[in-house]
């Protein structure tokens, strides 16, 4: 849950941002502290984080200058519209659009709209530090801290937004209050339940929900509970509540029946990193150092999106494919570039048949420090176990790395391929295992 969030809430540092490991640490607890939590609380959590404010360029932010004509900047108030909670038109319970009289969806907010919310969010600044004051390079305790308000930069007096109007009679006497009364606003939006179902359904089990699904489970944000299949009540009744959500998704017929796999639109594509994350577990990998390495090979490092709209897109259609061809969204293919599947390839190979790397250069005279983890173990007891019968070690493999859904064309290559290993051969059984896996994993359809 908190890499989904971390996903819909996306962050990166630019090159002029410094103390980035603390900075992503506390953020990365934000992630991780509000993952089953409320949704309204990871609001406000996200809101003052200094590297949100710093990515969004509203740390800092100050009210209207008569003197030189500077607005408040506009950046967070669209990103948290369109991105974290309502989304670009209004949506029905099931996620579908709203259309106008001429059939054209209605748009969830305007220009006006923008610079309005974009009001509420000035005056804020680093935590312990004098506003403007310059930056220092060594970490400091309070990039840890949320930013803090300066009332004095902040824009009081109304502000009229989505239909909503705050602060109309400047009776607020602390910026944070009109923050707050922003984030309810934009929480008991009536899209927000549909939009972030939507979005959580997409991360968690398939890219093409049906509306029925995403209405059950926009049923359950809105509710703060879920019923169990044993009847159990689940959740604590508070609208938000993102434990019940998650609970919805995993335990929701479209998610858990058969049937599902006879559907060609349901699943979704596994994301590069996460697939290696699934190798990994199956090997047992410890110490893995210099995952950023692997993730920028792999087009992914955690917590390091490329733009406010993550790695991909919910909404992505790979053009020119089958997918697009069905009408179908695809949103990890836009990861799918030339280099992307080469290095991915290419770095599972290596993961999977060397030991370890334990110098700067191995013996082949690859540069460990460049493109490659320094420091790594894994062991393939329990796969060594069942080498003996090529046919359970590949439906391991089969069940592990791809969900069953090996080709049983392919399934029996790999089988052949592998029993070619004679079992007179020393430590022939590591070497099966270390042969089929690659095959397993190099045909490995990214199906969920």
């Amino acid at each position: 849950s908190a890499y989904a969030l971390s996903q819909i809430f996306a962050i990166a540092t630019s090159g002029t941002i410094v103390r980035k490991a603390g900075l992503h640490a506390a953020y990365m607890d934000i992630m991780q502290l509000n993952a089953l939590e409320n949704y309204r609380d990871l609001l406000s959590a996200v809101t003052y984080n200094p590297l949100m404010g710093s990515w969004l360029t509203y740390n800092g932010n100050t009210k209207f200058d008569p003197e030189t004509g500077a607005q408040p900047d506009e950046n967070y108030a669209r990103e948290i519209m369109q991105l974290f909670t309502i989304g670009l038109v209004e949506l029905n319970g099931d996620g579908t659009p709203q259309t106008d009289a001429n059939g054209e969806p209605i748009e969830t907010y305007t220009n006006d709209d923008i610079v309005e919310l974009a009001k509420v969010f000035t005056g804020l600044y680093w935590a312990e530090k004098k506003w403007g004051g310059k930056i220092l390079l060594q970490p400091r305790d309070s990039d840890l801290l949320p930013m803090v308000m300066h009332n004095e930069y902040h824009a009081f007096g109304k502000k009229q937004f989505l239909g909503q109007v705050i602060d109309a009679n400047n009776d607020f006497t602390d910026g944070t209050q009109t923050i707050e009364a922003a984030l309810d606003a934009l929480f008991y939006h009536n899209n927000l339940a549909p939009f972030v179902a939507t979005l959580y359904i997409k991360h968690f089990t398939t890219s093409n929900p049906s509306p029925e699904y995403i209405e059950r489970v926009s049923r359950v944000f809105e509710a703060g509970t879920v019923t169990l299949p044993d009847g159990t009540v689940f959740g604590d009744g508070k609208r938000g509540s993102l434990a019940p959500l998650v609970a919805a998704i995993l335990l929701d017929y479209e998610a858990r029946s058969p049937e599902r796999y006879a559907n060609p639109s349901w699943g979704k594509v596994r994301e590069p990193l996460l697939r290696f994350i699934h190798w990994a577990r199956l090997a047992n990998v410890q110490h893995l150092d210099g995952l950023e390495v692997l993730g920028g090979l792999l087009g992914q490092v955690p917590y390091s999106s490329p733009s406010v709209f993550n790695f991909f897109r919910p909404g992505y259609v790979a053009s020119g494919t089958q997918t697009a061809a069905h009408g179908l969204t695809a949103p990890e293919l836009q990861l799918a570039t030339s280099d992307n599947i080469i290095n991915y390839y290419n770095q599972m190979l290596l993961y999977v048949v060397r030991d370890r790397f334990d110098s700067e250069t191995d013996t082949r005279g690859y540069d460990l420090s460049r493109n490659r983890l320094r420091g790594f173990s894994k062991s393939y007891a329990y796969e060594i176990n069942l080498a003996v019968d090529t046919e359970n070690l590949v439906s391991h493999f089969d069940n592990v790395l791809t969900g069953g859904r090996l080709l049983a064309e392919t399934r029996q290559n790999i089988i052949d391929v592998v029993e070619s290993i004679d079992l007179a051969d020393a430590d022939a059984l590591e070497k099966r295992v270390r042969l089929g896996q690659p095959l397993a994993l190099l045909v490995d359809l990214p199906l969920t």
